[in-house]
């Protein structure tokens, strides 16, 4: 292969190479725990473990993944400086509103059941 093919297998392939060693060194990790996991030298258990984990990091934060999650992140941190919140007055009068609308939702609610315990219990009574 020369250089050229090189390039172009790993521009087209770079994101599932990058997705496949993530997954493998992952197993790795788990399978390492499993099999040393009697080891007397925990140091060495440690170290594996640590440099296969800030290896899956640092090509996780170089996945398209990553990248569009950030740029959806930054969207939204602007999106929520541009809201206008509401003051204190009007938050209040909102607040009187939606509790006005409980009262009501809740009253018609209660005639309603009543009104189906009345007709049940009438039903109940007239049977043989």
């Amino acid at each position: 292969m020369d250089l050229q093919n090189i390039q172009k297998f790993y521009t087209h392939y770079s994101e599932k190479i990058k997705w496949l060693f993530i997954i493998i060194s992952t197993i790795m990790i788990v399978i390492g725990n499993i099999y040393f996991y009697n080891f007397t030298n925990i140091f060495l258990k440690i170290l594996f473990n640590s440099i296969l984990s800030i290896l899956n990091i640092t090509i996780f934060f170089f996945t398209k993944f990553f990248k569009k999650n950030i740029k959806i992140f930054h969207e939204t941190k602007n999106e929520i400086r541009n809201i206008t919140w509401p003051n204190k007055k009007e938050t209040f009068k909102i607040t009187i509103v939606i509790l006005f609308i409980i009262l009501i939702t809740s009253s018609v609610l209660w005639v309603l059941d009543n009104m189906c315990l009345r007709i049940i219990s009438f039903l109940i009574q007239i049977r043989p």
